[in-house]
Order: C-alpha cells, then structure tokens, then sequence
C-alpha cells in the first residue's frame, strides 16, 4: 500500500492525537487518585518521645486534618503501650504552666488540629516495656464521625522535641 504524503499527514496527526488524548486521561486519573488521598479526616506527623529512664510516663504528637464538610470531635487515644492514655493541653494557671485533661476535642470541617509541645499532646501512662529511638508503636484516634483511625507514630529522641 502506497501513502502520499497527505494521508501520512493525516496518519501521523491522528497518532500523535491519540498519544495526546491517553496522556490526557492518565494525567486525569493520576490526579484524581491524588485528590482522593486527601479526602476525609487524616493524621500526619504522629511521634512519640522516647521513654526516660526511671519514669513510666511519655508524650506523643500529631496533625489531624479534616477534609470534610461536617465538624468532627476526637473522642479516645487507645494504645498498648501504656495502661492508661489521655488527652492534655498546656494551660496557664495563675501565672504556672499546668497539664489539663482533655475529654475530648472538636476538628472543625476543613480544618486542622495540632498536637505540639507545649501545647495539645497525647500523654501515655504508666508504659508497658521500652520504647527505643526509631521503633514504630500503634495508637488508634476513636472519632465522633470519622470512626477508628489507626496511626503509626514513631519514636524520637527528647533532644529531638523542641525541633518539630
């Protein structure tokens, strides 16, 4: 079969709109299923500190985001690696900085809530074993809405605290 030069033209504007067209719908899909990761409600930055020597008690922190239309609250922190775990908050308490029990804490609809030092923080009571630098312990975050959120929070150095 013998092509002139204009249906090879022709031939070759029709690959290259079809090379276009299927880079067009995967790009599309690509960024959808980007779109889709930040959906819902989600936890970034989770760590905990290092347990120190002689004491049973440690501090973790996290981000939680809320990619959705509708308030949500934390309700419970629940690990293993502690008998008991709760929810603070640094408070000023006449003229004292004071740790407060929190029962419970709002994540507005697209907002955000952040655990940090010297601020909000998960306290972990009464540990069970030892937490080493790097080790990856389970927490689970019980929403009012979003349900159950599981959550690998890794273990850092105290030196390293007051740098995130």
């Amino acid at each position: 079969m013998k092509l002139n030069n204009n249906s090879m033209k022709t031939s070759l504007k029709s690959v290259l709109a079809l090379t276009t067209l299927l880079a067009i719908l995967v790009l599309g899909t690509a960024c959808q299923k980007e779109e889709k990761t930040h959906t819902g409600v989600m936890i970034t930055d989770a760590w905990v500190s290092e347990i120190m020597p002689a004491t049973t008690v440690t501090s973790g922190y996290l981000t939680i985001m809320n990619h959705t239309d509708k308030d949500d609250v934390l309700l419970e922190v629940k690990s293993s690696i502690s008998k008991y775990v709760e929810m603070h908050e640094m408070v000023e308490i006449e003229g004292a900085m004071r740790m407060k029990r929190l029962e419970s804490i709002p994540v507005a609809k697209s907002g955000m809530v952040t655990f940090k030092t010297g601020g909000k923080h998960i306290m972990f009571i009464e540990t069970v074993g030892k937490l080493t630098v790097g080790d990856k312990v389970s927490v689970t975050l019980v929403f009012k809405n979003a349900g159950d959120k599981v959550v690998e929070m890794e273990v850092k150095s105290v030196k390293d605290m007051h740098h995130n």
